[in-house]
């Protein structure tokens, strides 16, 4: 992951070029301030100028914008996610930190650019992240932070989408399938699901449980909507 990378991909009949962009140490900060990025001070996700084509900014250009491409948080940075936001991927580093504000969520809409979805080796500082995944093809998925904290809520929704843990994950609040598969196994090993909340499975929505241990609220059975399975924490 040093210096610039890009990757092509046929989207809407042409082909668009992706680059990943790599978080910066200093800049905007969720406040609004400006200065360096710190665990009081996070940076404003959003910001594209808080995403540069290089690893240390010495070349290269910022982001124009976040969507269609890959975001890396790096090691020793701090972002914070404090409106919707659309982009291709996300990989939070090693030692990189991730925040979030409940009221808002992180959109991967990619189009079968990548294998890795969204993968959070580093912290996250809090458990308001929302994740929706509304790409096609199929990924990745890893949401298991170096910390103790967890996603508050994950949602598939795309038919054409078959993503796979790749490695344990609790989810905090809901977890939400509404169309696509979510799948437990990646090659021969099962990986564990926690939803400590609700899990609603819509029709045409998969969950597929291959091994491992799996935990759902209190386990409480609802099948009051038509269409759809709930399992409700009560």
């Amino acid at each position: 992951r040093n210096g610039w990378r890009t990757r092509s991909n046929f989207k809407f009949g042409r082909w668009c070029i992706m680059t990943t962009y790599y978080s910066k140490a200093s800049g905007t900060q969720a406040d609004g301030g400006t200065g360096s990025g710190s665990s009081g001070d996070p940076l404003n996700f959003a910001t594209v100028t808080n995403w540069h084509s290089h690893t240390d900014g010495s070349s290269g250009a910022d982001a124009s914008s976040l969507t269609g491409h890959d975001l890396v948080i790096q090691s020793g940075h701090y972002m914070k996610l404090v409106s919707n936001v659309t982009t291709d991927s996300l990989d939070v580093l090693s030692g990189g930190h991730l925040a979030a504000d409940n009221s808002y969520q992180l959109t991967l809409a990619g189009s079968d650019g990548g294998d890795d979805i969204i993968l959070i080796n580093g912290e996250l500082d809090d458990e308001n992240l929302n994740v929706v995944i509304t790409r096609s093809g199929t990924g990745h998925i890893d949401l298991d932070a170096s910390n103790s904290n967890n996603i508050r809520r994950l949602t598939i929704n795309h038919a054409s989408f078959a993503g796979n843990l790749t490695a344990n994950a609790t989810i905090s609040d809901n977890l939400y399938i509404t169309a696509g598969t979510l799948g437990t196994k990646e090659g021969s090993t099962s990986y564990n699901l926690t939803v400590e909340k609700d899990l609603k499975v819509s029709n045409g929505g998969v969950l597929n449980c291959e091994g491992g241990t799996h935990s759902i609220g209190n386990g409480y059975l609802s099948t009051t909507e038509a269409g759809s399975c709930w399992v409700e924490d009560g």
